[in-house]
């Protein structure tokens, strides 16, 4: 039986041994040093399987294993940097600080992480095998082509994860936009699409987060759910920031909202403390003394992602409540609410708000 068939270390080792032996007496036998670099990932001794699959992609004139070999020299890297560091997401411990700058606010420092020799690896084995045209396999289950078309869009996000972890926002971008222009309506654009926005945040380049938001949003002017999710994404980031998203940003939303009403909430750019909040539209302002049907504004509570909380007063029984004014006026989002009102509505817990109340503001709950 063979070690494939059995599964054990023991013949997975016998079978290294046989095929280093075949090797050294046949140095250009490529079919064994093609089973020896499947055979070194199969046992998780990836960054051997990684050398072969070097030796095979420079080769790969001489015989048909190369589309082989770049598909499995990404995957042995990625595993390797896994076990060896934890992911393409984590900054390796003691990485070396390459470089320090100040970001456009004047006062956000980024720390620049110089790449290690293994994830300079990952980038290259992923770039190569990017740019490399496959053909398709006699076999199905050799089609490298087809698998690598599958895991095209995953591949490159890895190495633009890489340059972020390390912070090295101006190498990622480019690889991010990328991604979200080829694949955008897959899982890995909503990805690059999240780490472009956060990029420029911790760079404190709040204005080209919003720039590239609304760039974000006109791509996906045809999908309407996916240009809502970048537009909450940039509402987020207003709201830890406390920066207006602007006109723009506001005119991009309405303009795909259903009901072409602009009942978007945004910061007001020249508020800076608790009293002068936000618009509800253009046409009004929400602030200390603003009357909302029988509650009475009095300050600014907190802004998340999708809303805004602000204290308000009942007219009536002079009592306080927080009240909850969304960000983004649609049916989905107003269903939602209501929902969300009816079921914790129903709590009783010293640890639960209870929703005690909806009002409606321009005809929405």
């Amino acid at each position: 039986m063979t070690a494939n068939e059995t599964g054990l270390d023991a013949d997975y080792q016998v079978a290294i041994d046989l095929l280093e032996r075949l090797l050294v007496a046949e140095p250009e036998n490529h079919e064994m040093e093609w089973l020896l670099a499947h055979t070194y990932l199969q046992t998780e001794a990836y960054q051997e399987a990684t050398l072969r699959c070097a030796s095979l992609i420079s080769s790969r004139d001489k015989h048909p294993y190369g589309d082989g070999a770049l598909v499995v020299a990404v995957d042995a890297w990625r595993m390797f940097l896994e076990d060896e560091y934890g992911g393409t997401d984590v900054l390796p411990v003691g990485a070396e600080l390459e470089q320090t700058t100040t970001g456009p606010d004047g006062k956000t420092v980024v720390n620049i992480y110089a790449l290690s020799e293994h994830h300079t690896g990952l980038i290259n084995a992923v770039d190569m095998a990017l740019a490399h045209t496959f053909v398709p396999g006699d076999n199905p289950s050799v089609d490298y082509r087809a698998q690598m078309e599958l895991n095209r869009p995953l591949y490159a996000y890895l190495a633009a994860h890489v340059l972020y972890t390390h912070h090295r926002f101006d190498q990622a971008r480019p690889r991010l936009e990328s991604i979200f222009a080829s694949f955008p309506d897959g899982d890995m654009a909503a990805y690059s699409r999240n780490l472009i926005l956060e990029s420029y945040r911790l760079e404190g380049d709040f204005k080209s987060a919003l720039q590239a938001a609304t760039l974000r949003v006109e791509q996906m002017a045809s999908n309407p759910d996916g240009a809502r999710k970048i537009l909450t994404q940039a509402n987020k980031l207003a709201a830890e920031e406390a920066i207006a998203p602007g006109t723009e940003f506001a005119k991009n939303l309405a303009a795909l909202d259903g009901t072409k009403s602009l009942s978007t909430l945004r910061i007001d750019p020249e508020a800076s403390d608790s009293h002068a909040v936000c618009a509800a539209g253009p046409d009004r302002q929400i602030c200390a003394g603003t009357r909302i049907e029988r509650y009475v504004v009095e300050s600014l509570l907190g802004r998340g992602a999708m809303a805004t909380v602000f204290k308000v007063r009942h007219q009536q029984l002079n009592s306080v409540h927080a009240l909850k004014v969304l960000f983004v006026r649609t049916h989905d989002v107003e269903r939602r609410l209501l929902q969300e009102g009816t079921f914790q509505g129903q709590l009783h817990h010293p640890n639960i708000l209870m929703v005690t109340d909806v009002v409606d503001m321009n005809g929405s709950p």
